[in-house]
């Protein structure tokens, strides 16, 4: 939502998520869909400000090979079946 879509009355919502985790992100963003409904959406906690958490994990992973390695178990051949 821009700033000129928002609410004139920021003080009246339709709809209050509390907590906007994984679930709670989900929720609000199905809520919001309908540009009829006002949703609130509250999260509280520290801000995320370690440097890992804005990296995507795939360059973590290509970056630091030891780290992660679950990924290359894909790639290992197993001997030819006699049957």
């Amino acid at each position: 939502m821009t700033h000129d879509q928002q609410p004139q009355s920021t003080s009246t919502f339709d709809y209050v998520v509390i907590g906007t985790g994984a679930a709670g992100s989900i929720v609000a963003a199905r809520l919001s869909e309908d540009p009829g409904i006002t949703v609130c959406a509250l999260e509280s906690g520290p801000p995320d400000r370690h440097p890992y958490i804005h990296i995507p994990a795939d360059l973590f992973r290509n970056s630091h090979p030891n780290v992660l390695r679950a990924h290359a178990s894909f790639a290992i051949g197993t001997p030819a079946s006699s049957n």
